[in-house]
């Protein structure tokens, strides 16, 4: 599955656009976006993780490319992909998920999830690329709403992106 999710990326790569931006600006190219699912994988811990673990050794499958509407079904979710120009060498951007407000919120876990994350680069194109992948795994994942992810570079906003997140009432992703 990697050689599909690769060939994409060259894809994104050769459609990016790049006039009118500073040289050093650093600015958003081609965004793709898709529903996905996680298929096999187990649970390991992890320190760093905000629930203490995470998924390991999983195949990723896409459901549904080209979309912002993600059902909210454990174990389906949510996929960006961007092309940055401009970006320093050895770039990094922080990455935040802010999901609605949950019946499931007890307090300890917070709306926002943060994390740091180096972009990738293609010497051939002499462009950054970004991916994020989401799951909902969660109770309070599982929040119907507008979901938003931002793609900071310091004290700026790179990319922000808005996902419908619905309940599947229709059983069109899972058996009932």
């Amino acid at each position: 599955m990697r050689w599909i999710r690769n060939a994409l990326v060259m894809l994104l790569l050769c459609a990016g656009g790049g006039a009118g931006h500073a040289a050093t600006d650093g600015y958003v190219g081609t965004v793709y976006h898709a529903h996905i699912k996680r298929t096999g994988g187990r649970l390991v811990a992890d320190e760093y993780a905000a629930t203490g673990y995470r998924w390991d050794d999983y195949d990723l499958v896409e459901v549904t490319a080209r979309t912002q509407r993600i059902p909210a079904v454990p174990g389906h979710g949510l996929q960006l992909i961007a092309v940055l120009y401009d970006m320093p060498p050895d770039a990094s951007v922080d990455v935040q998920v802010l999901r609605p407000v949950s019946n499931a919120d007890t307090g300890q876990v917070p709306r926002i999830h943060k994390r740091s994350q180096r972009l990738q680069y293609s010497e051939l194109r002499k462009v950054h690329f970004f991916e994020y992948v989401y799951f909902f795994d969660e109770d309070y994942d599982l929040t119907p709403g507008q979901w938003e992810i931002r793609v900071w570079d310091g004290n700026r906003i790179l990319l922000r992106e808005y996902y419908d997140v619905y309940a599947d009432v229709d059983c069109t992703v899972t058996e009932c």
